[in-house]
């Protein structure tokens, strides 16, 4: 889901985000054009990912300028090719009848973004009164209260080449004397529809003109400016206390699930809390990228909370863990900002838990794959069809990358692959950025079993909980188990607590400060779940 927003200033755009990733499943993307350092760190914590656009001159009331910067990023993220030059830009404008109150907006099923537009550009300005009405409801009754207003109403339409033919129908059924604005692009598509939002921003202009205002200046009255800042976000009603449950549920395959079904994960999420509560916690193992920091900027630092509360945790005995689909490439970026007097105390697992070292030992480079990793390197190498895969094969593992592929088809297309001949020996997962093959005796649940601690009170924080995620082993290898993003359909461990789509790092901060130091009892789990606003 792209969000849109080009100073992403406003707790609108928070609450949007909050309400977007408040449903299971939800991605979202902010698309700015702030630089993503300067994206609040509230808003940060509930998207997926921050995308930096150019910016553009300063925007007056309407927004004209950020609405087709962000509309032609859209259209090239999707792999269209834009024209050098949009019709609409320098067709010949027609004036707007003086006497004109109404506006009749007959939009095609191509054009309703374009429609919406223009209804809010003249509906925000007074400029006239606006009704919208696709091809076929004119046709099956909005033909009646047009003509009883034609006097006062202009027609404008919002055709393309798709369906020209009957917005052109339409109009000729229709007196001769009604007043018609025709906007209709020439080009085909979603580039048609850009070219239409061009002409309803220029008619938007043509009839500030008729109107002697100016519709990108109007004049805003105090009680509009105190709307514009009144805190929607704090007023709203908070979270109903029930999401972790559609989480588990949406995992479950529940996407049209009934009352019951939601009661019945609303009851296990209540008994897995209460299970959990108060547990020891004697050791922490975490996932790196994705859980520590965000998987688009993993070669930087986590956020200083993430780091705080690690520290926290070490100076208090906690012992702390690593669980990595990395490389050496993670050692050197935990020995950053980890003290190093806990280097040989902390023990990192890298290649999916291949091989495990304190913090404080180096590790070889560039080892040649074992035998049936390079045969996997190989049939991938024969076998991967298109451009852009990106293989490296090392001693414990081979990976996969392919730019512009989601990670989930990446894996079905390697899985498809090595499963004939290695899939017995060898098994594919998945990150947030990669896929990794490795042997069937690799697991990130040998870094737990190296603290040599009881399973059960090592707290397990991962991003990747599905099933052929890269954490999915460890997630499941104890109750006291916790996502970040996905999770598995397993009732009594892998929950993700968040409540108002909080993600990432953000929520792993939380998950850390919930580990509770309390002296000679030493360390417990012991997660507050935020209060509910009932509505009245």
């Amino acid at each position: 889901m792209g969000l849109f927003s080009a100073r992403a200033r406003h707790p609108d755009v928070r609450l949007a985000a909050r309400a977007a990733r408040a449903g299971p499943g939800n991605r979202v993307i902010l698309l700015t054009q702030l630089p993503a350092a300067e994206v609040t760190p509230e808003l940060a914590a509930v998207v997926d990912e921050i995308v930096t656009l150019p910016r553009t001159v300063k925007d007056g009331f309407l927004a004209t300028n950020s609405i087709l910067a962000m509309g032609s990023a859209w259209l090239k993220a999707a792999g269209l090719d834009l024209p050098d030059r949009l019709p609409m830009l320098y067709a010949p404008m027609p004036p707007w009848p003086e006497e004109a109150l109404r506006a009749l907006v007959l939009y095609g099923p191509d054009q309703l973004a374009a429609a919406y537009d223009l209804e809010a550009r003249l509906s925000e300005t007074g400029l006239v009164d606006v009704q919208l009405a696709d091809l076929r409801n004119m046709a099956h009754g909005r033909h009646v209260g047009l003509l009883n207003r034609a006097t006062s109403t202009v027609l404008v339409t919002l055709g393309d080449p798709g369906v020209q033919p009957l917005v052109d129908k339409t109009v000729a059924v229709l007196p001769a004397s009604l007043k018609v604005v025709d906007l209709s692009t020439t080009i085909p598509g979603p580039i048609g529809v850009l070219d239409t939002l061009v002409g309803c921003m220029r008619l938007t202009g043509e009839i500030g003109v008729s109107r002697g205002a100016d519709p990108g200046q109007p004049r805003v009255s105090p009680s509009g400016r105190k709307l514009y800042h009144l805190p929607w976000a704090r007023l709203a009603s908070s979270p109903d206390g029930s999401r972790p449950a559609r989480v588990k549920a949406t995992a479950a395959g529940m996407v049209d699930r009934s009352q019951d079904d939601l009661d019945a994960w609303v009851e296990a999420w209540h008994r897995w809390r209460q299970s959990v509560s108060g547990r020891p916690v004697s050791a922490v193992v975490l996932d790196y990228d994705g859980t520590c920091v965000p998987t688009k900027s993993r070669t930087r630092p986590p956020a200083l909370e993430v780091q705080q509360e690690i520290h926290r945790l070490l100076d208090h005995g906690v012992r702390i863990a690593f669980a990595s689909g990395r490389g050496p490439s993670v050692i050197e970026e935990l020995r950053r900002w980890i003290p190093k007097s806990f280097w040989d105390d902390v023990v990192v697992g890298i290649y999916n838990g291949g091989l495990l070292n304190p913090l404080a030992a180096d590790v070889e480079r560039g080892a040649a794959p074992e035998e049936d990793l390079a045969a996997a390197a190989d049939l991938l190498r024969e076998g991967l069809v298109g451009h852009g895969w990106e293989l490296s094969a090392r001693r414990w593992q081979v990976t996969v990358q392919r730019v512009g592929t989601e990670i989930a088809d990446a894996g079905a297309a390697v899985a498809a692959i090595l499963e004939p001949t290695l899939g017995a020996r060898l098994k594919v997962v998945e990150s947030g950025h990669s896929v990794d093959i490795v042997s069937r005796a690799t697991s990130k649940r040998a870094v737990v079993d190296h603290l040599d601690v009881k399973v059960g009170e090592v707290l397990l924080i991962g991003d990747q909980g599905e099933v052929g995620g890269n954490d999915f082993e460890l997630l499941s290898y104890s109750d006291l188990s916790l996502s970040v993003d996905r999770v598995s359909a397993d009732r009594s461990r892998c929950w993700n607590l968040s409540e108002d789509g909080t993600a990432g790092p953000a929520l792993l901060a939380k998950y850390l400060g919930a580990v509770q130091l309390r002296g000679r009892a030493g360390a417990r789990f012991s997660w507050k779940q935020p209060a509910v606003r009932r509505t009245r």
